[in-house]
């Protein structure tokens, strides 16, 4: 389907489920900011393929909100297909919540699924269309029920990282946790950002282009850590690993009737990282509070193991920077050198050199004026071919 198609085809679902408008976020239900294939719901409904972005389907508008990384790019992929381009950061453009305000009437429901949207960005959004008197509704998944050939989670194998580049076992980590609850006088911790649960059990993957995570949850009680991840990303000698590190495996969908089944827990949330939908789940049983994940400072405080392990790297990309340039300076008169072919090159270079896992992100190759393109990224029709005559942007 064309995205105009689409977008046809969720108003149909939302005039029946009597919904005025549909809020779409570019992010998953870890609170992500680059996702994988599986969620990319706002990509879908509007063909923006911007990392940063959301979109919001009224019964006859359409916009989408990015920041200025993205303005020329979504002004591109936006052209035909009927989507608003709101600018953000510009002081005439309205927010989301006053955008919606203008355009719906008061007892107008406002649709937003709620594994994709933080307890605090949903406290905020609810209380802002309250002033308005629009009410909000967090039941609907309506991108899966029109999205018939969505890509599967992805199911590549996760792998341990190495105590000699993570300075710190697992089950150390794991008991730091459980003193800083003790200290708080929690029991429970619920994890829910990928990054950290990455962190804490010292696990790696390839679920999501350039982020070594692995898509999970994580449950930390005072005697037990329970990972939830699908096991076919499980090697033996990964699961045997967690096992003696006292880690508990569960089925990455188990959480929400793990969840149901917990009573009586003081159970600590990042509320601005738990989506509604699981904490709907655990409030009901349990005394929920208020707390910035402890992880974000713990894995911020490098230890000398890791402030080593990136000197060394940095000291590796040196030395394929340099034969890179080299190479470049060299061929560039060939006169067949492309944006993508260095990009490629570059890469080549990088994974030479040992411990190579993969980019950061993709290598942007901006040739004179696509240099001044914010985040751009070259394809076979504006793969440009590269001059001693012009600026060459790597980033």
């Amino acid at each position: 389907m064309t995205v105009k198609e689409r977008i046809a085809a969720l108003r149909q679902l939302m005039t029946k489920r009597g919904v005025s408008a549909v809020i779409v976020p570019g992010t998953d239900p870890h609170g992500s900011e680059y996702v994988a294939k599986h969620w990319k719901e706002r990509n879908f409904i509007s063909g923006f393929t911007g990392s940063a972005g959301t979109a919001v389907i009224t019964t006859n508008k359409a916009g989408l909100w990015t920041d200025s990384r993205y303005f020329l790019q979504a002004e591109m992929q936006l052209q035909g297909s009927g989507i608003e381009l709101f600018k953000e950061g510009l002081p005439e453009t309205p927010s989301i919540n006053a955008w919606l305000g203008k355009v719906l009437q008061p007892n107008d429901t406002v649709a937003i699924n709620g594994t994709m949207i933080s307890v605090n960005d949903y406290k905020q959004m609810s209380a802002e269309l309250d002033f308005y008197q629009i009410k909000t509704d967090t039941s609907f998944d309506f991108i899966s029920e029109i999205w018939t050939d969505r890509p599967e989670l992805p199911t590549e194998k996760a792998f341990e990282l190495d105590i000699k580049f993570a300075g710190v076992s697992a089950v150390d980590k794991i008991k730091n946790v459980r003193k800083i609850l003790a200290e708080k006088k929690l029991d429970t911790l619920l994890l829910t950002a990928l990054d950290e649960i990455a962190w804490l059990f010292n696990i790696r993957g390839n679920d999501i282009a350039y982020n070594p995570v692995v898509i999970s949850y994580a449950v930390v009680s005072e005697k037990t850590a329970v990972l939830f991840v699908d096991a076919r990303k499980v090697t033996d000698k990964l699961k045997t690993s967690l096992s003696n590190n006292g880690v508990e495996l569960k089925s990455y969908n188990a959480v929400f009737e793990y969840l149901k089944q917990l009573s009586g827990a003081k159970m600590a949330l990042d509320f601005g990282k738990a989506n509604v939908s699981l904490y709907n789940i655990v409030k009901q049983h349990n005394d929920v509070r208020k707390l910035v994940s402890p992880i974000i400072l713990m894995k911020g405080i490098k230890n000398e193991v890791e402030l080593a392990g990136t000197r060394a790297a940095m000291v590796r990309d040196g030395v394929a920077l340099t034969h890179f340039f080299y190479w470049l300076d060299k061929h560039l008169a060939d006169g067949n050198l492309t944006e993508m072919s260095v990009a490629d090159k570059l890469r080549e270079f990088r994974s030479r050199e040992e411990y190579f896992f993969g980019e950061s992100f993709g290598t942007i190759a901006g040739y004179a004026e696509h240099g001044a393109i914010v985040h751009y990224e070259a394809d076979e029709q504006s793969n440009a071919t590269l001059k001693a005559e012009n600026f060459l942007l790597l980033d």
